[in-house]
């Protein structure tokens, strides 16, 4: 096990070597700059601007100067404030973590419980009512829940928030502030409720029908037939021998999930206004800030790339069948 997550640890290098080349060499691509206004800058001061970001070098030069400094650990400047790229990510992680483990949990708790109850009742009204959730959250894309959302529970009904975010901003790494930002008190949560429930029912949806074809090959096989003849409780029958042998499958869709929710969220961040990682993210592409959009990409794709690391390593822990070398 140990040799087989070093190896996939040392895979994640060239994955995302790839991810800023494909990046850099395509954001370049794109008609404009990060310079170009309305109102055109002096010639002098757009000069010194594209010297102090190497703009001003060959293509080739400034890539090989981006590989060079990212092998340092140095994400680069954004060129709209100068910022360093890392302190701006760390700044926004701090509330799209937020956001996305907390939609990732509402995701998972409702997905499963559907799934199951869909399966356990199948056939019958449950299943059907679960298999129309399930319909319903894979058809709608999240900005127009997100709509919906806003216009009944905020703008009709004035019950929830619609700008910003209600958790408390803070920074992760500091254990002793992120002790004391848990005190439900410095949560808003009328701001908190609508933007977890428009990112996480696709997601939700798309669990719930994993865990239901997962749960009902399960029922239909010969050892939860001789559970049941020896007159093991069904509650046993469902928790102990059912739900842990159908967990592979979901365990298989959870990794990326997770990634996408934590790096995904642009639309829902946009849509009520909560700055961050995606948020940013979408205002840099509109500004064509290099620094700040190669610096997300390789975020996210460091994420995607954790994610599916524990869940193959999660199939171990569930299945003592898997094993790696």
């Amino acid at each position: 096990m140990t040799g087989f997550v070093i190896r996939r640890i040392l895979w994640t290098i060239p994955v995302l070597w790839a991810v800023a080349t494909i990046t850099f060499f395509l954001m370049h691509a794109v008609p404009g700059g990060p310079f170009d206004r309305e109102k055109e800058l002096p010639p002098a001061a757009l000069a010194n601007l594209e010297k102090r970001y190497n703009l001003d070098k060959p293509l080739y030069v400034q890539y090989g100067l981006y590989l060079t400094n990212l092998a340092q650990g140095d994400l680069g400047l954004s060129f709209k404030n100068g910022r360093e790229v890392r302190d701006i990510i760390t700044e926004g992680l701090a509330v799209t973590a937020q956001l996305g483990v907390i939609a990732f949990l509402y995701a998972t708790i409702v997905g499963i419980t559907l799934g199951v109850v869909a399966a356990l009742y199948h056939n019958r009204l449950p299943d059907y009512l679960c298999v129309f959730f399930a319909t319903i959250g894979t058809a709608m894309p999240n900005f127009i829940i997100a709509t919906f959302l806003v216009i009944i529970f905020s703008v009709q009904l004035g019950w929830l928030g619609v700008l910003g975010w209600g958790g408390p901003r803070f920074d992760i790494f500091d254990p002793l502030t992120w002790t004391n930002n848990f005190d439900p008190s410095a949560w808003d949560f009328r701001k908190v409720v609508l933007p977890v429930i428009a990112l996480g029912t696709l997601s939700a949806a798309y669990i719930a029908r994993v865990t239901r074809a997962s749960v009902l090959e399960v029922l239909n096989q010969d050892y939860i037939r001789t559970a049941r003849a020896k007159g093991l409780a069904e509650y046993v029958v469902v928790l102990r021998h059912t739900i842990k042998n159908a967990m592979v499958p979901i365990l298989t869709v959870l990794g990326p999930i997770f990634a996408f929710l934590v790096t995904g969220s642009f639309i829902v961040e946009r849509v009520f206004a909560i700055n961050g990682v995606g948020y940013r993210f979408v205002n840099a592409v509109f500004q064509r800030d290099y620094g700040m959009i190669m610096g997300t990409t390789l975020f996210f794709a460091a994420v995607v790339a954790a994610a599916n690391l524990v869940v193959d390593i999660l199939y171990a822990v569930v299945d003592p069948r898997i094993r790696y070398r």
